[in-house]
């Protein structure tokens, strides 16, 4: 489906059930996602965009315009037919980490039906399974035993470019205590 097209039905006519959080600690959804990485052998700083197609997603990169009107830039259509939208004004890192994260809403959240729903989640249901697909993208993209085996052979202020990350995200994960 043309992106213009498929944009415009998204709008008018399709309702998906949302995301209800996996409910499961930081630490076992950050071992899935290392375990995830290792599985597919995802290398340190690697494109992901293969992963999506593997999986059977398109990315679609779209104008501000129309991502201002879309709740969500993450469209499961069925099993192994996704959707994720990316705006077309950001960067390579940035599309990497929210790439991740959709992939973290499909293996975390992934609906067990394809069901229209008009269950709204609560505020507190929407922001936990966020929270936990974004824990998702941070242990995919840097797994903490990969990280240890850096420190160990590059300089701290380097290696955020081995995984092809923001140095924010190896703060973050370092700061984490798991690092």
């Amino acid at each position: 489906m043309e992106l213009r097209t498929f944009v415009k039905y998204v709008e008018r006519q399709v309702l998906y059930k949302p995301f209800e959080p996996a409910n499961l600690s930081k630490k076992s959804i950050m071992s899935l996602a290392e375990d995830f990485a290792d599985e597919i052998g995802f290398k340190n700083g690697a494109d992901v965009e293969p992963i999506v197609e593997k999986l059977g997603g398109r990315i679609q990169y779209i104008d501000l315009d129309q991502m201002y009107n879309l709740k969500s830039s993450f469209f499961l259509h069925n099993k192994n037919n996704f959707d994720i939208l990316i705006p077309r004004y950001t960067g390579p890192i940035h599309d990497k980490f929210l790439i991740m994260r959709e992939i973290g809403h499909y293996i975390l959240h992934e609906p067990k039906e394809k069901a229209v729903s008009i269950k709204t989640p609560t505020c507190v249901e929407h922001e936990t399974a966020n929270y936990e697909s974004f824990l998702f993208a941070y242990g995919f993209l840097v797994p903490e035993k990969r990280l240890q085996e850096e420190i160990k052979k590059n300089k701290i202020d380097n290696i955020h470019v081995v995984f092809g990350v923001y140095p924010e995200t190896i703060k973050e994960r370092l700061k984490d205590g798991d690092s």
